[in-house]
């Protein structure tokens, strides 16, 4: 069996937060959750309702999780001081993290002072770190928080009382953990936009890697780098919740890829009249995930496609990263038409160029000589590119010192770029 992360919290009526958050969370990390639910909530635009579960029941469920062999806990909103008192006298012996929940994402209070107060006697002696975000911290600490300062004077007071402590959310996406009389900061990348959903989340991934046997400084930076490629995607979310399972489904994805672009490649080197055009320093051809953002998530040949008499032979391998000029100008196009997510290099000539717009296709093109200072070539030609035809298909420059002329074919997927490479050699008249 897996291991078991014991979720003990409120549920939300969206799914957004709570103990929905917490199971989808760890169900991407491999770790079964168990759940304890100690209150229902009914949380909208208008406000939040919070109906607590009787202590009884939520004791029952404690005693209930004794059977299996929890290896951590992470809590949530308690609901009632009574469900509270009754998760402190049952918690286990394993490391458990509190995620002390005081408002909703959209600022409504979900915990009165009596039930905070049950939480901070009963559950702070007894969990090993506790998650709050500034807002929280202000609250539990009654530190007022405007600077690094008070940041520090809230951490050490609540350190006083709980034996761990991150405060998220500090400054430029980083996070503030005390941790056995040590202060850790935590980097983070900032991304836009609003989400719901993140604190239920990050405490959960904490959980779960305690629960894998990691110290609590690794299972913080891990749950924070875990949050960072949910919150990726995220936009496609409902109610841009964290999307635990889009990194899973973006790992396999990649195997979709890079076998379309191998029977690509297969497919390319088999078309009659593509030797003539492949240039001095070889061809490559690559297919990027959507939404790309570095050549690592862009599919391409290791080598490079070279000619030999008439016959078009590949060098090395399929491989993500594989070719870091053409995965710039993927990477560079999805900026500006997300559908663009192949692109085939061949060799430039006016006659190439000509042919092009013969087929029907569009072209446009960038000089080297107008490129700016400390810029990456590929980047910001296919944007200049772009900018002068926004659906350019053929992007082409004429190079420059030690630099050979090229023309890029772009296309949405391996077929359509061969497509308008097929297009191309007809016009030339050599297909």
């Amino acid at each position: 069996m897996s291991e078991v992360c014991l979720c003990i919290g409120c549920s939300d009526s969206t799914g957004g937060a709570g103990i929905a958050a917490d199971v989808r969370c760890l169900s991407a990390l491999g770790v079964h959750a168990a759940v304890v639910l100690t209150c229902a909530t009914a949380q909208s635009s208008g406000g939040a309702e919070v109906f607590p579960i009787p202590p009884e029941g939520v004791e029952a469920q404690m005693r209930a999780a004794r059977e299996l062999e929890v290896g951590a806990a992470k809590l949530g909103m308690l609901g009632s001081p009574e469900a509270a008192k009754a998760v402190g006298e049952l918690l286990g012996d394993y490391p458990a993290v509190l995620d002390p929940v005081v408002m909703s994402s959209a600022g409504h209070l979900l915990q009165d002072g009596d039930t905070l107060r049950a939480v901070e006697e009963h559950l702070f002696p007894r969990v090993t770190l506790v998650t709050p975000n500034l807002r929280e911290a202000e609250v539990l600490s009654g530190v007022r928080i405007v600077g690094e300062d008070e940041a520090m004077e809230a951490l050490m007071r609540l350190g006083e009382v709980v034996e761990g402590v991150l405060i998220t959310g500090y400054s430029e996406c980083a996070d503030l953990l005390y941790w056995r009389g040590e202060v850790h900061r935590v980097p983070g990348r900032c991304l836009e936009g609003e989400f719901r959903g993140t604190g239920s989340t990050y405490a959960a991934a904490i959980a779960g890697y305690l629960a894998m046997g990691h110290r609590v400084p690794e299972a913080v930076a891990r749950a924070k780098e875990f949050l960072q490629r949910c919150l990726r995607h995220a936009r496609t979310s409902p109610l841009a919740m964290p999307d635990c399972t889009g990194s899973l489904r973006r790992e396999a994805e990649r195997y979709g890829v890079a076998e379309e672009l191998v029977r690509g490649i297969e497919e390319l080197v088999q078309i009659e009249g593509f030797p003539m055009l492949i240039p001095q320093v070889g061809s490559n051809f690559v297919y990027a995930l959507p939404e790309a953002v570095d050549r690592e998530e862009v599919a391409g040949l290791t080598g490079r496609i070279v000619r030999s008499g008439d016959r078009a032979i590949p060098a090395g391998w399929v491989s993500f990263g594989g070719s870091s000029h053409l995965s710039r100008v993927v990477i560079a196009a999805q900026r500006v038409r997300p559908e663009v997510r192949a692109a085939l290099n061949v060799r430039y000539s006016d006659e190439v160029v000509e042919a092009a717009r013969r087929a029907g296709l569009k072209v446009s093109s960038f000089s080297r000589e107008e490129e700016p200072e400390g810029v990456s070539t590929m980047e910001w030609g296919t944007l200049r590119a772009l900018e002068r035809c926004r659906d350019a298909e053929v992007v082409y420059d004429t190079g420059g010192v030690g630099k050979e002329a090229m023309v890029r074919i772009l296309g949405a997927n391996p077929k359509d770029v061969l497509d308008k490479l097929r297009r191309l050699l007809h016009a030339l008249g050599k297909a």
